[in-house]
């Protein structure tokens, strides 16, 4: 029997301490297991306008360290969004194996004041090309 595992992300939130937890209990919960199995990662919403209130390179720093477990696991992961897709939503669709999306989705790379989110999302979207 293959297990299931479900994450949301919702990337109007800003990243906190819990989101990276949620995305590293899943990785934990795979790993545990046979290897085996489907990860959905749930992805939508985009940052509004103001800067996100307690964002640190540490922080970041164990974001993309989960995100880069969830793009090694061994399990098959699915991306499923529908909607304005950014931010940390964003950094964790594009670190799936196969993203499946509405016609209403968009895409949102934030940048405030010229500077960019500070993650992995641009190396990940380009590295995926046309096909992300």
């Amino acid at each position: 029997m293959t297990d299931t595992h479900a994450l949301t992300i919702d990337g109007r939130e800003p990243l906190t301490p819990e989101a990276v937890a949620a995305v590293t209990a899943i990785c934990d919960a795979v790993e545990d297991g046979a290897g085996d199995g489907l990860v959905v990662v749930r992805a939508s919403g985009a940052p509004g306008d103001r800067a996100p209130d307690g964002l640190t390179v540490g922080l970041v720093s164990k974001w993309e360290r989960a995100l880069r477990r969830l793009e090694r696991l061994p399990a098959l992961t699915i991306a499923v969004l529908d909607g304005d897709c950014g931010g940390p939503a964003l950094d964790a669709l594009l670190a799936t194996d196969h993203r499946i999306a509405t016609p209403a989705v968009r895409l949102v790379p934030p940048v405030r004041a010229g500077a960019a989110w500070p993650g992995l999302a641009l190396y990940r979207l380009a590295r995926h090309g046309a096909g992300a």
